[in-house]
């Protein structure tokens, strides 16, 4: 190698690039479709539940008009670490037409152990 070309390794000249080869689409392997579909993130063009989730044609929209029923949602809160003794639980309750939000501390999330 000469000593004024200076830098790269030996029988490459510097300032030369190796090409890199180009890959073009290919199937995923039957392991990378296992390993994704424990919870199809990130998002795959090659996955059809990935692509139908991010349709747009079958959009829930609010339509305008005051369900004739109420709606609650209820689920459990944790203040703290889930598995602690000194964890918080609480149950949260949402209205969804006046958005009204409360919350009160519950003795456990579950009746057992």
């Amino acid at each position: 190698m000469d000593e004024g070309k200076g830098g790269g390794e030996e029988g490459q000249e510097y300032g030369v690039r190796r090409t890199m080869k180009k890959m073009g689409p290919r199937e995923p392997t039957s392991d990378e479709k296992e390993d994704h579909e424990k919870t199809h993130i990130p998002f795959r063009n090659w996955c059809r539940h990935c692509v139908r989730g991010r349709g747009k044609e079958e959009a829930c929209r609010r339509d305008g008009r005051i369900p004739e029923v109420p709606e609650v949602h209820l689920d459990f809160m944790f203040m703290g670490d889930e598995k602690s003794e000194k964890t918080l639980a609480m149950l949260v309750v949402k209205e969804r037409t006046t958005k009204a939000v409360m919350g009160c501390v519950a003795p456990r999330k579950w009746s057992g152990e």
